[in-house]
């Protein structure tokens, strides 16, 4: 008997493949030694605090008590979510020759899920479920319940057929965890076995009830029944029952009935598989192995008497998806070395995106839904956060701004040995400046006025996952950090959080992974859209640059309160030059419309009629360089917050001079410079007016508004006054210039009778007499509409 050094801490569970021992720990790591080989074994991120371990071939499955259903590639060393669910999930089992997979837990129902496709089915059932177990030559499901009742299915097809229940036939077991588990203490009645076994040929069906195991045929008759005390797991290995119990393994002879040995164990353990030799987790990190004890056996009883049926040992049947229960929704850990919830999900929607893509070729372009696109030109991509600028060398000390924004900027550091990280706010009175040594290379960051999450993307490839990390402006005690999973030649383009008490943090990659957490670390939405550039959000929603293909670009804005895009794949109009940032800023209105400055012609653009599927425009409203070079932190009131940029620098430098405010200004007429710059252009001012109006009453009707809508009908006030204003004026400038007909067709956009009433009487004053005709007929058309 030896011990193996798999973990050092934490509940190791064990299984095995066909020639792999896989070890998983309720730290979040599977652990992959090559059976028979002294190699140094591989390791896969994993949910912490996993429940069961079930594979199939080159795949495995893995539970947790966060309600994750995890698809480990164990190939590929890749690994991703495929289901969850609010409560914890118990069991996993592959079944129809590894076409489907069930897995169930705490709710009262299981759902069985096809492996190609996002097939879904769900069964309901009157209990928690705790334990499931599966035939692959009968095609039998067993279900057990947290009651002791034991359900019997028929898999066979795809709709599941129930064909036996047996009441109260195992021991009553209410799973209870929902972190971490401690099997010595709060939850050691959750070693007690309630996963029942097939033999290979499915006549016998071994149930551990209490006290040992009982036998049963194929007709649920007992046939034998082993005496034993608490049954903690068990396996049947050729002839023999190998049986944990407190403090050792027996095993059984099928065949004389007796236990033929018994091997002493020093250590709490939980689970155990046997491939040639015997493992055995434990609840201290280590494994227990126990080389060749069923060979042994063997030779020491002699082969002519151990009458051996057709069985084969069980490695590569899947009747023996070993579980137990390791745990975890909390996901949060202090830890730098704890590995995190939510591991790599990044092929979710892989098979319905091939099909789109081939449906879909990335040079066919449209504002609809596009299909994956193509990750030849993905290497372009560099990761991006509102207001970030690349290092700076100055004075051999390399410094650069993480991310800014009205609220504040972010800045980094960089020395040989580290980098630092500095958040400074424009107003300090509501938070003061903090500073921490940063040890992750963070390269990314999302502020709001209560947190702050970085992020290092990991775009040079040096490691398979990237990290984020979340922290309040007040204090460190609540910080938490996760890694990312990361596929080869994938990193993580972009973070960004709510700002609302409650922050939603969202994270994307150059792959198109996009992952939503609560401001926890819980991750709580995934979806797989195309290469992700940048992201932001407010409080109800996401706005999504993507990558359609080189130089090509579009947005989408996902509503995450009501779960559904309001606008996908549209086109956007950016384009990459070499000297140029792609994106100069992006950003929120307080009324939540998008607004965006390419860097190519620093326009300030507003997104308008995006509430309504298919009608969403850009607005240019602000030449960000008429009169100086600016950098734009965040529209407000209709006046664009900025910085001023000195020397004519690129990028904001250090110091950083304080935000100023600039009007709009909407490029409608050129302005000669030798013009008086007190001139007003009405033409602009109606336009404006008009403009911002129409995005304004948009705001009025949004659900998400609702608190602001005496602001907003203030506003939708203003613009109207502005509107009418503008008009008359241009009115009164036209008819100066005696130019009738343009003097008649500002009359028609006039929308209220007081503005035509106004405009008859400057036509009396300039002696337009058949234009204030004219205008009153317009005026009548007005008040017979309105009668109506």
């Amino acid at each position: 008997m030896e011990e193996i050094g798999a973990f050092t801490e934490g509940n190791s569970f064990v299984h095995t493949t066909e020639n792999k021992l896989l070890v998983g720990n309720s730290i979040g790591i599977l652990k992959v030694f090559p059976l028979d080989q002294n190699e140094e074994p591989k390791s896969i991120d994993i949910q912490e605090n996993l429940t069961s371990i079930s594979h199939y071939g080159d795949k495995a499955l893995i539970t947790n008590t966060a309600g994750c259903l995890e698809l480990v590639d164990l190939k590929d060393e890749e690994s991703k979510i495929i289901y969850r669910c609010e409560l914890p999930l118990r069991d996993s089992v592959f079944i129809n020759e590894g076409k489907r997979m069930v897995v169930g837990g705490d709710e009262s129902y299981f759902m069985i899920l096809n492996h190609d496709n996002d097939e879904k089915l769900k069964i309901d059932i009157p209990d928690q479920l705790v334990n499931l177990s599966y035939n692959a030559t009968s095609e039998l499901l067993s279900v057990t319940l947290s009651s002791g009742d034991l359900k019997i299915y028929s898999v066979s097809n795809e709709q599941p057929n129930l064909i036996e229940t047996l009441d109260k036939v195992l021991q009553r077991k209410v799973l209870s965890s929902l972190d971490e588990i401690d099997f010595e203490n709060d939850h050691k009645n959750e070693l007690l076995c309630t996963r029942p076994s097939w033999n290979s040929l499915g006549d016998n069906f071994y149930l551990p009830a209490s006290p040992g195991v009982t036998i049963l045929n194929r007709e649920y008759e007992v046939v034998d029944k082993i005496e034993m005390e608490k049954v903690i797991d068990f396996q049947r290995v050729n002839n023999f029952l190998v049986i944990l119990v407190p403090e050792q393994v027996n095993i059984w002879d099928l065949k004389t009935k007796k236990i033929v040995k018994s091997i002493k164990l020093k250590q709490l353990s939980i689970n155990l598989h046997y491939n040639n030799h015997l493992f055995i987790g434990t609840n201290q990190g280590f494994v227990v192995k126990v080389p060749d004890v069923i060979k042994e056996l063997q030779e020491e009883l002699g082969a002519d008497d151990l009458g051996f049926s057709d069985d084969e040992p069980v490695e590569d049947a899947m009747d023996e998806d070993v579980s137990r229960n390791g745990i975890d929704d909390s996901i949060i850990d202090d830890d730098e070395e704890f590995p995190y919830y939510n591991k790599d999900v990044s092929k979710v929607f892989e098979n319905q995106d091939r099909k789109r893509q081939r449906l879909s070729p990335p040079s066919s372009v449209s504002s609809s839904t596009m299909g994956y696109v193509s990750h030849d030109f993905i290497k372009e991509i560099t990761p991006h956060s509102p207001g970030s600028t690349p290092f700076k060398n100055n004075g051999g000390i390399e410094r650069r701004y993480l991310m800014m924004s009205s609220i504040g900027y972010v800045w980094a550091v960089k020395n040989e040995s580290q980098q630092s990280v500095t958040v400074s706010f424009f107003d300090r009175s509501i938070n003061k400046d903090y500073h921490f040594n940063d040890y992750s290379n963070f390269d990314l960051c999302g502020i709001n006025s209560n947190g702050i999450i970085l992020g290092y993307s990991n775009v040079q490839g040096n490691e398979d996952c990237g990290i984020i990390y979340y922290r309040t402006h007040q204090t460190e005690q609540d910080s938490w950090d996760k890694k990312i999973p990361l596929h080869k030649g994938e990193f993580i383009t972009c973070v960004s959080i709510t700002e609302s008490d409650d922050a939603t943090i969202v994270v994307g990659t150059n792959f198109g992974n996009l992952r939503v957490f609560n401001q926890h670390g819980l991750c709580i939405k995934i979806m797989k859209v195309n290469p992700i550039i940048s992201i932001i959000s407010n409080n109800t929603s996401i706005f999504i640059i993507t990558q359609l293909t080189i130089n090509l670009y579009a947005f989408s804005i996902f509503n995450l309160s009501e779960d559904k895009f309001i606008q996908q794949d549209c086109i956007l109009p950016l384009k990459q030059l070499t000297t140029k940032p792609l994106i100069k800023g992006i950003f929120f209105n307080e009324f939540n419309d998008p607004c965006l400055v390419p860097g190519s012609d620093d326009t300030l653009m507003i997104l308008s009629g995006w509430r309504e599927p298919m009608n969403c425009k850009w607005i240019p409203i602000l030449n960000c360089k008429t009169k100086w070079k600016c950098w734009p932190l965040g529209l407000f009131n209709d006046k664009l917050n900025c910085l001023l940029l000195k020397n004519n620098d690129e990028y904001p430098g250090f110091p950083l001079s304080l935000p100023i405010e600039l009007d709009l200004k909407l490029p409608i007429n050129h302005q000669d410079k030798k013009q008086k710059e007190e001139e007003e252009d009405f033409e602009e001012i109606f336009v404006q007016a008009s403009t911002m109006g129409k995005i304004a009453n948009d705001s009025l009707v949004d659900t998400d508004f609702q608190q602001f809508n005496d602001e907003i009908s203030e506003k939708l006030s203003f613009y109207t006054n502005q509107f009418d204003k503008s008009l008359l004026q241009l009115f009164v400038k036209t008819c100066q210039q005696s130019n009738l007909n343009k003097a008649f067709s500002i009359a028609k956009l006039m929308n209220n009778d007081k503005a035509l009433i106004a405009a008859t009487k400057i036509c009396q004053r300039f002696e337009f007499n058949s234009l204030a005709t004219k205008i009153g007929k317009l005026r009548d058309q007005l008040v017979d509409v309105d009668d109506i």
